[in-house]
């Protein structure tokens, strides 16, 4: 991981934490913070773990880290909480559809809430504004994927009217959405012939095809690939196991 990197796990994290522990200075009895994530074995969530730790230790409460993965976990680890008569906590979950059942057995447990990197979203799929949220920024790091692509095709002397671009992502999820949304944006800019409306293509394609293309087969004379997150894998044709992380321009 780079400077950059931790540095900003380190403003995830600390911030957050900061935010909820310091509303709660005044409280009496020892200040306990829950920190809940989707996917505590893959190595982001290790890194905002590690970085709260860091916060608890610097602003003096107890930090409980609990994995999360699916929505039952989710509401039983809130009333854990509760039981331990913890403060409030922290939240990347597993489905943002939950925001209402989150929002609610929060209130029953009196816990104050924050989400970091996934928001919640409501019934109607728009953002809780109620729950204060610190997020990133999934399109830029989208475009930064999309332009270190285009930068290797210029590097190899490719065509981008003769490269095919794949987009393989989770929709549902409107961080991965918009990741992947920012790279195909930088790759256009970078020359690719302009694509369908985004929206109205996914809409198309969703019950079709679990990759999305950009360009037409018998004008593909390379292929670019890119992911939802550094975690996602696929394997190619030669049975090579690719990360979210590297383009299949590494393996050209």
């Amino acid at each position: 991981m780079n400077p950059q990197q931790r540095g900003t796990f380190r403003a995830i994290a600390a911030a957050t934490l900061f935010a909820v522990a310091g509303g709660l200075a005044h409280a009496a009895e020892e200040v306990k913070i829950g920190f809940l994530v989707k996917q505590p074995e893959e190595p982001w969530f290790q890194d905002e773990w590690k970085f709260a730790d860091q916060a608890a230790k610097e602003k003096g409460f107890k930090l409980v880290k609990i994995g999360v993965p699916s929505g039952g976990e989710v509401l039983t680890a809130i009333d854990n909480l509760g039981a331990q008569h913890a403060q409030g906590f922290v939240i990347c979950v597993p489905d943002v559809k939950l925001g209402p059942a989150v929002v609610a057995k929060a209130r029953q447990n009196n816990l104050k809430l924050m989400t970091v990197d996934d928001r919640l979203v409501d019934g109607g799929g728009k953002p809780i504004e109620a729950v204060p949220h610190m997020g990133i920024s999934a399109t830029r790091i989208g475009e930064q994927v999309g332009e270190a692509i285009a930068q290797e095709m210029k590097k190899r002397g490719w065509n981008p009217a003769e490269v095919g671009a794949i987009r393989i992502a989770y929709d549902q999820l409107p961080t991965a959405r918009e990741r992947t949304d920012g790279a195909v944006a930088a790759l256009a800019k970078a020359g690719f012939a302009a694509a369908p409306d985004p929206e109205a293509e996914r809409r198309r394609q969703a019950d079709l095809l679990p990759c999305k293309r950009i360009g037409e087969p018998e004008a593909v004379a390379h292929t670019a690939l890119f992911l939802a997150s550094d975690e996602a894998r696929f394997i190619n044709a030669a049975d090579i196991l690719i990360d979210g992380g590297r383009s299949q321009l590494d393996h050209a």
